[in-house]
């Protein structure tokens, strides 16, 4: 499959108009995210969380669309919650659950 990259760049507005060199930091959010975040939200709003179980089924699509893009299994895809905590805070899951066991790789070392 060939992707389309002239409709993948058209999915971030900024690069009309910049170059953008990603600097490890809040990169770019594509079109279609920011529609999947404003329909969550609009969910939450109308129906006050009660429909949280499908949030599950949400993550298991995402997971299996991320995997046909990288050519991987959706079992070998995890989403982990890495975020800014207050000072003194910090952890860092991916390290801890390395020790665990979980093996992380990028797509290089796949």
């Amino acid at each position: 499959m060939t992707e389309n990259w002239t409709k993948i760049r058209g999915e971030f507005p900024a690069l009309q108009r910049w170059t953008y060199l990603n600097s490890a930091t809040y990169g770019q959010m594509p079109r279609c995210a920011v529609d999947a975040i404003t329909r969550h939200s609009e969910q939450r709003d109308e129906l006050a969380c009660t429909n949280f179980l499908d949030w599950y089924t949400e993550t298991d699509r995402m997971r299996a669309s991320i995997a046909r893009l990288i050519h991987a299994d959706a079992d070998d895809i995890a989403l982990l919650k890495v975020g800014h905590r207050p000072s003194g805070q910090r952890r860092y899951p991916i390290r801890r659950m390395s020790r665990r066991g979980l093996r992380v790789c990028s797509a290089r070392h796949a």
